[in-house]
């Protein structure tokens, strides 16, 4: 009887890959579809398209959509700030 051929590993097409290099002044957290994928700053390399990309750190979450391109890098800085309130008599 003729074994079928054993499956190596899958290969990853490089050629179709892309980054986002995500940046911010505080660390936060960066989530994709709802998982935690990293703290900033991180270089996500991910397939060609679209994806939206959370950043959180306390109570505060910003979320960005990115075209992500073979080959391409694009540069994104988490808009984080922290407004608190003055100090009273300062």
């Amino acid at each position: 009887t003729e074994k079928s051929p054993v499956p190596g590993p899958a290969v990853r097409d490089t050629s179709r890959l892309g980054r986002i290099a995500i940046s911010s002044r505080m660390w936060a957290d960066v989530y994709l579809a709802g998982k935690q994928v990293g703290t900033t700053p991180l270089t996500l390399e991910l397939p060609e398209g679209e994806y939206t990309l959370e950043v959180r750190r306390d109570d505060i979450r910003k979320s960005a959509t990115y075209n992500v391109k073979a080959n391409e890098t694009i540069l994104a800085r988490a808009p984080l700030a922290v407004y608190r309130d003055p100090v009273p008599g300062a």
